[in-house]
């Protein structure tokens, strides 16, 4: 019986590291010097790569004496890496980045992103005028992973002041929006910027698991609230994302399709 509870927590250990490293999929990659190589026909060679780049940079710098002779040499690559991955941030092939040309995106529907709900950024004018990032979350806010997901990006726009915060409900299907409507409702009440506290307030008080199962809107309500969100389908159309698929866009990079069950 002990050996067995001991084997549950190893596995559960087991899992929970590969969770951390963005590695628990049906595909994991493989890790060379902490970077993740996609696991197809050619991994041996482009490891092969990798470790053949690494060692020669290693062994520039110990000529260069910019390492000292006491030092862990695969500190170099591991001392200062982040301790988790998220594979839509850091995928292991490049390729698979997806970039969506903002200037088409402003050039077809500029009128339209005007309109979107969004929170301001909190950085003094002058600090704006050294470049601002802009976050656009896609995702359906009457599910308990879209909400979620704009919850932490609110959380992210209250860490980052340099940060414009942008959102689309973009639903599955077409049952009842308790979350979305609560929203538009308050939207329709003080315009299209949104206040961060506000937000997370609706987000944290009514994008309940247990609202969005029994909490109603009277049907007026509700259809306004659904021709509102769907005026911004065009936009979402144009990142290339179909129905009820979630997504975050920073300054172009599409981090997304994000598959249901994922931690934000």
């Amino acid at each position: 019986m002990l050996e067995a509870e001991e084997s549950q927590i190893l596995v559960q250990k087991t899992q929970e590291y590969l969770k951390r490293l963005g590695a628990d999929g049906s595909s994991a990659p493989l890790f060379a010097n902490g970077v993740a190589i996609p696991k197809n026909d050619a991994w041996l060679q482009v490891m092969s790569q990798k470790i053949d780049v690494d060692l020669r940079t290693i062994q520039r710098q110990v000529y260069e004496q910019a390492i000292p002779e006491d030092a862990w040499l695969a500190g170099h690559f591991l001392e200062k890496a982040i301790v988790q991955r998220n594979a839509l941030i850091i995928p292991e092939d490049e390729t698979s980045i997806k970039i969506i040309d903002m200037g088409s995106l402003i050039s077809k529907h500029g009128s339209l992103l005007e309109e979107v709900p969004h929170l301001r950024p909190r950085a003094e004018p002058e600090l704006l005028d050294q470049g601002l990032a802009q976050l656009l979350v896609v995702a359906d806010l009457d599910s308990v992973q879209g909400s979620n997901l704009l919850s932490s990006a609110v959380t992210f726009f209250k860490e980052h002041e340099d940060i414009e915060l942008l959102f689309i409900h973009h639903p599955t299907d077409s049952r009842h929006p308790p979350c979305s409507a609560t929203i538009f409702g308050h939207i329709h009440g003080v315009g299209r910027t949104v206040d961060a506290g506000n937000l997370e307030g609706m987000l944290q008080m009514i994008c309940t698991q247990d609202n969005l199962d029994h909490l109603r809107h009277p049907q007026e309500e509700v259809d306004r609230a659904k021709d509102f969100w769907k005026l911004f389908d065009p936009i979402v159309e144009h990142a290339g994302l179909k129905n009820g698929q979630q997504a975050l866009i920073l300054n172009g990079r599409i981090l997304g399709p994000i598959p249901e069950g994922t931690a934000t």
